[in-house]
């Protein structure tokens, strides 16, 4: 799974992102799945605009899955979805 990168997120200040991923099958019967435990990074030298959240999932079977993002940040919350193939 890629990063995700939020304007004005700092590792520093917020600890564990309040970041949640949810994947669902589109083309068929399969368990929701999801992951609210993600970790932080930061590329040197880049300050603010180099730190990112990564988590990860694991899509149990192949097929058509969406995948969504959210960050809750109150009183916003921001979403980020894409579908995606998984081969088998």
């Amino acid at each position: 799974m890629p990063p995700f990168w939020r304007v004005g997120f700092d590792w520093r200040k917020e600890g564990r992102p309040r970041l949640k991923v949810v994947a669902r099958r589109l083309d068929g019967e399969g368990p929701l799945v999801w992951n609210d435990l993600p970790g932080s990074g930061f590329m040197e030298g880049e300050g603010l605009e180099g730190m990112f959240m990564v988590t990860g999932i694991d899509i149990p079977s192949s097929g058509c899955w969406e995948i969504a993002a959210r960050y809750i940040a109150e009183p916003d919350i921001q979403t980020l979805s894409y579908t995606v193939w998984v081969d088998p």
